[in-house]
């Protein structure tokens, strides 16, 4: 429960936490679901139904909290819940009932013959299919949040390598697999009366493998995610053209011949603009505009033209390729090669044999 915490809370954390407790107790009552448990607590009986229909929305507010800084909770976030909510007011007649009449209607796990009895079992099928419909729902919704994320992050930083969530987007996909391992292990259990294997483990064994890769990513994300709601604001929330013009994109481009920003490693578009006394979004319109790229290919462009550079450079002969690439501005060796290999199609070491051989 360290994450509901209030410092612990940054970054979503707090939904991550709840949605670790939600698969949790749903897991436990999964576990035990068993005639011989219930008949000692008789109270318990169907309490976890419905109980993965919050999986998906509380995925969904975690992703929308980790991309969007400072999102705040409004009461219109509470329908997100409303299929839950509305599954315990259709089940409150089942819950008020004395618990040896919950018994005699669990007589479905040893006899067949008492199944007919329960109303609830066309209901809890219904049910089953609406949580994977909601979850894969929410799941869905999750993807343009992440690919919003990437591309604001394109926009502002020269290096994203430690604040890029891929590794949500694979999670997300993951989830959406188990929603439809859902339905599948639902309908092979339908087939048989008392099945001999119950295929929905799969569901809670992957949820939690995929809930807990989501824990220690978000561990180490301590301090590397991307800052202030500000600096990671998208410009095309700009309504209003601004007024730029060609001048501008040659001053620009004069700054980075003469100064070579590119060469510091951190550099941010806030930075850049600072320097040329423009605006972030006069910077960005200029170089979606009249440059034709975002802010990472632009700055990482003149990275890999440095770094063609000082590899003919007789300075820099005593130096790694590695070595090269931290003086042109790159930040770590595995950003370095795959913006190489996006740029010129070849890796570092096939571009320097390449000049070897000429």
């Amino acid at each position: 429960m360290l994450f509901l915490r209030t410092q612990a809370s940054r970054n979503g954390r707090k939904w991550l936490a709840w949605l670790l407790l939600a698969l949790g107790i749903a897991s436990i009552f999964h576990a035990f679901n068993e005639l011989s448990f219930y008949l000692d607590f008789p109270h318990l009986i169907r309490l976890n139904w419905g109980l993965p229909l919050i999986f998906g929305p509380l995925l969904f507010l975690y992703v929308r909290q980790l991309t969007q800084a400072e999102v705040k909770l409004t009461r219109e976030d509470f329908r997100h819940f409303s299929p839950y909510l509305l599954n315990l007011i259709l089940l409150l007649p089942f819950f008020l009932q004395e618990g040896e009449s919950k018994i005699q209607i669990l007589d479905y796990f040893t006899a067949i013959i008492t199944r007919g009895m329960d109303i609830y079992r066309p209901y809890y099928y219904l049910l089953q299919i609406g949580i994977a419909l909601w979850g894969w729902n929410y799941t869905l919704k999750c993807l343009p949040l992440l690919r919003s994320y990437r591309k604001r992050l394109l926009a502002n930083y020269s290096d994203i390598e430690k604040r890029q969530l891929n590794w949500m987007e694979s999670i997300v996909y993951g989830f959406m697999g188990l929603f439809v391992l859902f339905v599948i292990s639902l309908a092979l259990n339908f087939t048989t009366t008392y099945p001999d294997f119950d295929h929905e483990q799969y569901f809670y064994l992957g949820s939690f493998a995929l809930v807990y890769w989501m824990t220690f990513k978000s561990v180490k994300l301590e301090g590397n995610m991307a800052p202030s709601q500000a600096e990671v604001t998208s410009s095309s929330n700009t309504t209003k053209l601004l007024d730029v013009d060609t001048k501008q994109k040659d001053q620009l481009l004069a700054y980075m011949r003469e100064e070579k920003p590119y060469l510091n490693s951190e550099l941010t578009a806030v930075d850049l603009a600072k320097s040329l006394g423009l605006t972030r979004h006069q910077l960005s319109q200029i170089l979606k505009e009249q440059v034709g790229k975002n802010f990472y290919d632009f700055i990482n462009t003149y990275r890999v033209d440095a770094f063609k550079s000082h590899l003919e450079d007789p300075a820099f002969s005593n130096y790694n390729l590695l070595g090269i690439a931290l003086e042109s501005g790159f930040k770590s060796k595995s950003s370095f090669n795959a913006i190489f290999k996006k740029v010129t199609g070849m890796t570092p070491s096939q571009y320097k044999k390449g000049l070897a051989e000429q």
